[in-house]
């Protein structure tokens, strides 16, 4: 019967690991190459390099930090544009993409608007009185009031 082999005593088998410049691989992430163009341009496959950063945190970071980069670079120069030049398709992007949240409550108060008001049509020519409480979040309604809301509505 053999021993089984100590795990320390084997040796790894392939290549060794190529060495890493992670400052070369920042300013790559910088310029917007791709994995397999970083990968390249150190001498690794696009497999190797694949393998390597799922192994290496180190260039993982390395890659976010040239991304990070690129982006702060970028959105300072819209926000640029924007404030300080006054460039209006810069400020309407801004807006979109920045207010983005905002736009989204704010359609979202409209649907809630939609379905009382609904709600409330359906009552008044059903003869109905209308629900305590309407299934948009627990505001509470008072039957008189929302009839009164929708006949001024309607106006």
């Amino acid at each position: 019967m053999t021993k089984p082999k100590n795990p320390e005593d084997l040796q790894k088998v392939g290549r060794p690991d190529t060495p890493i410049n992670y400052k070369e691989i920042e300013e790559l992430s910088r310029c917007g190459l791709t994995y397999a163009e970083m990968g390249e341009s150190i001498g690794m496959t696009p497999d190797g390099f694949r393998k390597r950063r799922h192994n290496d945190p180190e260039l993982v970071s390395a890659i976010k930090r040239g991304r990070i980069a690129v982006v702060k670079a970028i959105s300072n120069a819209i926000y640029k544009k924007a404030v300080e030049e006054g460039d209006t398709t810069a400020q309407i992007f801004l807006l979109k993409t920045r207010g983005k949240y905002m736009e989204y409550e704010r359609r979202k108060r409209l649907k809630i608007e939609e379905k009382k008001l609904e709600l409330m049509k359906q009552s008044i020519e059903q003869n109905k009185p209308i629900l305590k409480e309407i299934d948009t979040g627990n505001i509470p309604v008072n039957p008189n009031e929302a009839t009164n809301i929708y006949k001024d509505f309607m106006r």
